[in-house]
């Protein structure tokens, strides 16, 4: 954490000792706890810390925040004065310490007309405990015909996990072409565990489900970095606020 952080953070904990303006749990049986700050010398102190630092890293959010810069260029123009709404956009920023990245796994509902054996070319497959999760990078753990398998690359790799995936066994085996347009494929978040993708399978009565490993945060940033993109549905990102819980008005 940065000097410039920890000045923010210093502000925040002031303002968390005192009530929330806004306090109450939403129907997933989260609470959301808002407080507003109005000192404008603590408005100063933040801003003056957040221009101070070297990058923000979008973990979630990504198309709205594409969308809000769309905006600006639409209505931006030479009679634009800097202050009109569309010059902004609401975010919500964390510090790295209070984000928690899962995994994204899949679920492919039939086989192809294949068998687990045709996934050990380029994975040494072997069974595994109830609910097996992945505990590296390049494991992944499969549930299929009623039994938990653990799958280890047969080689060394870089590749995100989530695009060896789909290199090695969701394309050329599955015939799983686009993760975005094909019906046979869907996906479910990290905190709903194994036994959830477990049920999907067994209620589906065929198919397959993989777990993957959490891609890092230092992995995320590097890739943003490099101005790559990651496969659709990559990460989980935590904590999430109540959709609208805070408005930004346009007009």
């Amino acid at each position: 954490m940065s000097s410039n952080s920890r000045s923010i953070e210093d502000i925040f904990a002031k303002y968390l000792d005192t009530r929330p303006e806004y306090d109450f749990t939403t129907t997933d049986t989260v609470q959301h706890q808002l407080w507003v700050i109005s000192d404008v010398a603590d408005i100063n102190q933040i801003t003056e810390a957040y221009k101070a630092l070297d990058a923000f890293y979008i973990a979630d959010g990504h198309h709205r925040s594409s969308s809000s810069a769309r905006l600006f260029e639409k209505r931006n123009n030479t009679a634009a004065t800097g202050n009109e709404p569309w010059n902004y956009c609401l975010a919500y920023i964390l510090n790295e310490s209070n984000v928690r990245i899962y995994e994204f796994n899949r679920i492919v509902k039939d086989l192809n007309g294949l068998s687990k054996e045709d996934f050990s070319q380029a994975f040494y497959v072997n069974e595994a405990p109830e609910n097996h999760k992945p505990t590296a990078k390049g494991e992944f753990s499969m549930y299929l015909d009623n039994q938990w398998y653990a799958l280890n690359l047969k080689h060394a790799s870089t590749t995100l996990d989530t695009q060896l995936l789909s290199e090695l066994i969701l394309t050329p085996i599955l015939g799983i072409e686009d993760l975005r347009k094909d019906k046979r494929i869907y996906f479910m978040e990290g905190p709903k565990g194994t036994e959830a993708l477990k049920k999907e399978v067994t209620k589906n009565k065929q198919g397959v489900a993989f777990g993957l490993f959490p891609i890092p945060a230092n992995e995320v940033k590097s890739i943003a970095d490099k101005r790559q993109t990651m496969p659709p549905k990559s990460t989980w990102v935590e904590p999430k606020l109540r959709s609208g819980l805070v408005v930004y008005e346009l007009d």
